[in-house]
Parts: structure tokens; sequence; C-alpha cells
């Protein structure tokens, strides 16, 4: 087979099942048998030379009757069980993931009642920590739902439950199988890195060496995603290539044969994957790489886009869906815009004279390759993420050496450490590489506040936009025939003329952002120019932090404050709001305004009014609440306890929100165990909850057909 073969026919397969997920399955198939069809044809009448493309059509036509059998069989029965309840007889597969507001459970069910379907893996999800640990046999009546994301696909889990609360689950210990000594070696890391390594540094190094990044604070991870090296905290195809680099450095030491060396790193890479729990991203990096050292091992020479597409062939073999998973398409791209774009751009780069000093070189080499991967992965980033990250080559170049060092050292740190008698060396090691965590997350919050770190894009149309044009330009990278760079672009620009044109002419949606807090609460309305804010928190630390992520939304100030009630939990915060955010108007029904200097802002005192505040907005005020009308979706506010709630949206904190409300979803802010009993309850009324805490926010967008919530979903 010719050079890169393989990963033509690995990324048409890949092409063909990212635009079959988003199509119904009845015309998947029809499309299926439609291109297959249109192969055989192509077959018969083009020539030798052009046979490469019924070749193509071929496996598109294979991808989507793989898309087809795989969804058929695998996935339709488990999705109907939907909303039903059963007595659950199951085993959990990993250790349950921790965080601040949640646990998680993956598990496989061997046994449902009044079902014959078994050996599906879901989700269980509680706010309480229920004391099930890894291979645990857990016998309960579960009550499943839809996941409402497709990022669970990717991991083979297309289904949740919760465990109800009428009787006690039954817990058999179970003893595993290998996969155990996977989860035994990631617990050891865990523990002697939290051991020697404390707060967010011991968190970093942790998730760079096993891909586990619950450790890190809101504000950490925050400044390292918005800095755009999000992808140090996930294990891809830099740590498998910087851990084998390792393996194969230390076995060189002792065996002198290149080819058994190679050989022998095949078990540790696949150790590896195991210890990261065999996430789509890792197997990825981990099936290439073995590719590659395989190749080693046979004297045989293995180029890399082919690897990379046999790597992608398995995967999407294994399991279709893997094209759910953003971390495994931006993986898959990164490394595909290494392999292709860095030569080209090193070709023209190397020319310049500055090049000749050694430091700038290798500071330009590791500029090229961050540079490469952020161009093939920017269409991607812009769909899946809604923003980009300018600043991220920048980032990498001052971080990518310090990420080295530190998963080095921090290797042989942990290694040093286990073994007891040299532990203090490993702890000297540890020490160092938590140094380069602290440097890396310093660059990364410094990089973070610079107001243009990230550019937002706020509407479909505009991330279909930059997406198609960011494709074009890639193309262009790579196509010889100047009539095809010609056509490419012509279109591009047309596609982007009508994006435009549309743009304006369609209305923009309502945006509500909703700042979070441990228990109070604040939304801004924009719309139309136009800034709202109802409500201030519940205490002066709390009204400080909003009145800074006001600023930091780029709104200096507001042409209206709502202080809902004298409630505390809504308007405590009042006085301290207003000294840090200006306004043009401020309604009230807070005695204490009247005794505070407002220089420039307008009083207003309401009992039971109604007020449009633009073409789309309307705000009525009634006893128990605020009530919004934002482009016909009804959004309320309760300020005191009602008896009826009635709404699409309602956003108040935990003690105000009843379990019986009649509405759509729910945003909550509250104590942690308080929250999680009444997630549980809305849950079970057929409710979406979602929660808010200290350091979270979350945006609205309202259209007349629809609302779209950015924020992760509490189940």
């Amino acid at each position: 087979m010719k050079t890169a073969r393989i990963v033509k026919i690995a990324f048409t397969v890949l092409g063909t099942l990212i635009i079959a997920q988003y199509l119904p399955f009845e015309i998947c198939a029809v499309a299926g048998v439609l291109v297959f069809i249109g192969a055989i044809i192509a077959t018969a009448i083009l020539r030798k030379k052009d046979a490469l493309i019924p070749a193509f059509l071929f496996m598109s036509a294979l991808a989507m009757g793989l898309m087809c059998v795989f969804y058929n069989h695998n996935i339709k029965d488990v999705k109907a069980l939907d909303d039903t309840t059963h007595i659950v007889e199951a085993h959990l597969l990993d250790e349950p993931q921790y965080t601040d507001e949640k646990v998680t459970y993956t598990m496989k069910a061997d046994k449902l009642s009044d079902s014959d379907l078994s050996g599906f893996k879901f989700m269980v999800v509680s706010y309480a920590d229920l004391g099930f640990r890894e291979f645990d046999k857990v016998t309960a009546e579960m009550t499943f739902y839809d996941t409402g994301r497709e990022d669970f696909y990717g991991e083979n889990i297309y289904i949740r439950a919760y465990i109800s609360s009428k009787d006690k689950p039954i817990v058999e210990q179970g003893k595993g199988g290998l996969y155990r000594y996977a989860i035994t070696a990631r617990q050891a890391v865990r523990n002697t890195v939290s051991r020697y390594l404390n707060g967010d540094e011991g968190a970093l190094i942790t998730s760079m060496l096993i891909g586990d990044r619950s450790g890190l604070s809101d504000s950490a991870y925050s400044a390292v995603r918005g800095s755009g090296i999000s992808h140090i905290t996930v294990i891809s195809g830099l740590h498998i290539s910087i851990l084998s680099w390792l393996i194969i450095s230390v076995l060189r030491r002792f065996i002198r044969s290149r080819r058994i060396a190679a050989l022998v790193t095949i078990p540790f890479i696949f150790g590896l994957m195991a210890i990261a729990g065999f996430t789509p991203s890792v197997i990825r990096a981990g099936v290439t790489s073995i590719i590659c050292f395989c190749g080693n091992a046979i004297h045989k020479r293995v180029y890399s886009l082919n690897s990379l597409g046999l790597a992608v062939l398995i995967q999407c073999i294994l399991n279709p869906f893997s094209v759910c998973s953003v971390s495994f398409l931006l993986t898959v791209f990164s490394t595909l815009g290494i392999i292709l774009i860095e030569p080209k751009l090193r070709k023209r780069v190397m020319k310049l004279s500055i090049c000749r000093f050694r430091l700038v070189n290798d500071l330009i080499l590791i500029a090229l390759v961050s540079i490469s991967a952020q161009i093939m992965t920017l269409p991607i980033a812009i769909i899946k993420f809604g923003y980009v990250n300018p600043l991220s080559v920048i980032t990498n170049v001052m971080t990518s050496t310090a990420v080295t060092f530190a998963v080095c050292f921090a290797v042989f740190g942990v290694l040093l450490c286990l073994t007891g008698v040299f532990s203090f060396m490993g702890e000297a090691l540890l020490l160092v590489s938590g140094i380069c965590a602290k440097y890396i997350l310093f660059v990364a919050e410094m990089v973070n506040k610079i107001n243009f770190s990230q550019i937002y894009f706020n509407d479909g149309f505009t991330i279909f936009l930059f997406a198609l044009v960011s494709a074009a330009i890639i193309l262009l990278l790579f196509m010889n025939s100047r009539r095809m760079k010609i056509a490419i672009l012509s279109t591009a620009l047309v596609i982007e003329v009508i994006v435009v044109v549309s743009a304006f002419i369609l209305p923009s949606p309502v945006l509500l952002r909703v700042y979070g807090s441990e228990s109070g609460s604040a939304v801004l309305i924009c719309d139309g120019g136009k800034s709202v804010l109802i409500g201030s928190g519940d205490a002066s630390h709390i009204a400080k932090k909003i009145a800074i992520d006001i600023k930091g939304d780029g709104i200096d100030n507001l042409d209206l404050i709502v202080l809902p009630s004298d409630c505390d939990k809504l308007s405590k915060g009042a006085t301290t709001l207003l000294k840090h955010v200006s306004a043009d108007q401020i309604m009230y029904s807070d005695e204490r305004i009247d005794l505070m200097t407002l220089d420039g802002a307008e009083r207003i005192g309401y009992a039971n009014c109604e007020v449009d505040l633009t073409d789309k907005v309307n705000l009525s005020v009634t006893d128990d609440g605020i009530m919004i009308k934002a482009a016909e979706t009804r959004i309320f506010i309760p300020t005191e306890y009602p008896n009826s709630q009635k709404a699409d949206i309602i956003i108040a904190p935990t003690e105000f929100i009843a379990t019986t409300c009649d509405a759509k979803c729910v945003i909550m802010m509250g104590e942690e165990t308080e929250t999680a009993n009444k997630a549980n309850l809305l849950t079970m009324g057929g409710i979406q909850p979602y929660a808010l805490s200290s350091g979270k926010n979350a945006e609205i967008k309202v259209t007349n057909s629809d609302y779209n919530i950015e924020y992760e979903n509490l189940y």
C-alpha cells in the first residue's frame, strides 16, 4: 500500500462518521446505500488512475453502514430505557469520579428486572457519596434517563441513572480483573503526589501523569483553559511521547539492541493507556506509538501519517461514536497538523538568519508545533467551544519545557518515593516538578488576564462563518492546483457574505448571564445594547465578585439595576455592588438604598409594576418574585417562598425552589447538601436542575423558538 493511503481511507471514514452522527439513522442508512451504488458506478466508468475515488466512496458507504449497525445493536435498545425504573444488578468498572458538587459512578449492567438487556455501560450520578468502590457489585432500584450529551458516546456510555432512595442498595465487594492493577497504580500516583505536593501544583502534576484533573480548583482550571493549554491536563500524544521517550531511554541503558528495547516498550505503553483509563485520546496516542515501536522492532520504516491513520481507523471500527468525543477529535487533528503543516512552516521559517542561534531555533520549533496543531484544530475549537485562544501559541512556547521537565521529574519522583529506600530523592524530584507546575500556572494566570486571550463567537452564524473560513485556509495550504485554490476561496467568500448578511437580517438572541455563588444570585440581561442586572448577592464579598465578573464581561455601566426585595439572599450586597458598578437607574424596595449617595443614578421605587426593558424583554414585579419574559421565554426569579412557580426557567437560591414547581429547568444556588437533595427531587419530577457555586457562572441564550444554557448539567 502506498504512503499515506491508510490515512486517506481513515479520514474518509472519520469524516463520514462525523457527518453521519448528525443525521437520523434512517437517512444515514439510505445515504449509505446510495453512496455504495455510486461507488459501483464510479468503478465501472472511471479510469485506473482515478481508482482511489471509488475506494473512498466504498469506505464512506461502509462507515455509514457501520454507524447504523452499531446504533441499532449497541445504542437503540439502551436509549429506550429512558424514563424507566428497574431493579438493577451492576458492577463498577472504575474509580468513582469526585467533584465539588457530585460523585459519578461508571457501571456495567449485569441484569435488569423486566428487561433482557445487559452488558451495557451507564453512569450513576449522586450528590452524596454512596460508598461504592471500584469493582463493587451493586443491586438497587434505578431510574434511567438520557445523558443529554453525546460526549459520553465516545466512552460507550449512552444513558445515565439515579438510585431510588426507597431502599438501601445492596453492595458486595468485587475483585476485578487485571484492570485492578492499573487502578492501584493510578491511586498510588495520586496519593504519592498529594502527599508531597499540595494545592493546584499537586493537582496539575496529577492531571499530567494520570489525566485526573478533579483536584484542580475552578480558578486554576479556568486559567489553564483560558490560556489555551488545557491539553496538558488530558493524557494524549504529548504525554505518551514524553513517557515513551523516558521508557526507551531507560531501557537502552540496560538493553543494547534497539529492536528488543522497542518490543519491551510496547507493554509499558499499554500499561500507561490502562492507568489513564483508556480514554479515546489515550487510545489514539497509544496505538500510534505502539505502531511506531512495532516498526522499529522489525526494522521497517513507519510513516507517521499511516500510523495515525491506522490508529484512527481502529478506534472508529471499535466505536464509531468516538467522533462524538471532542478530546479524540482534537488529538487526531492536532497530530495531523503537526505532521502536515509543521514541516511546511519549518522549511520557510528556518531560512531566517535569526534561526542560527540554538535557543531561538528551539523556541521557534516549539512555536511552529503549537501553531500547526492550532491551525488544524481551529474549526473544531470554534464549533465545539465557541471561542479560540489567539495567545495559546505564546503560552505553549513559555510552558512546553516546563511541562516536559514536570512530567519527567514527577515520574522518577513517584517511582523513587514508592520504593521507600530512596524516598528522599523522590521527594526532591517532586519538589522540582511542583516548581515547574507553579510556573505553568503562573504563566496561565497571567495570559488569562489579558482581555483578548479568548475570542468568543456569540451566535451560530458567526461560529459557522469562522469555522468555514478556517477550514478553507487549511485546504489552501495543501492544494497544489491553482484552480482548486480559487474555487475554494471563492466558495468560502460567497458563503461568508451570505452568513454576514443573514446575521444582520435575523434577530440576535437575548443573553442572560447568571452569576453564581454559594447562596446569592444575580442575573444580567443583555439585549439591544442595554444591560440590566437583577439581584446583588447575599453578602458584600459576593457582591464584589459579581461586580468583578460584570466588568470582566466588558460592561462598565449598567442601564438598570433591579434589587428584588429586602430579602438578604437577594439584595444584602447591594451597598457593596453599587460602590463598584455604576448604573443609570436603580429599581428597589430596600429602604437602605435611600441612605446611600448615588451620584448620577435615578432611583425608582416599585410595587407590582411592569416595565418594557427592550423590544424583546419585559419585566414584571409581583409580591413573590420577578418574571422576565425574554423572546417568549418565561424566566422567574422568586424573592419569597411562592406556593406555585410556573415558568420555563427558574433562577433562585435553593430554599426558594419548590420541588413541585412547574418548570422545564431550574438554576439554583445553595448549601451543598441541601442543593443535592433538592436536585435529586427535581430530577425525579422530570425537571433538569443546574447548580452554581462560587466561581461558576452560566449563560442562557434565548430566542423565539428555544433557549440554550451553556453550563455543565448536573445530571
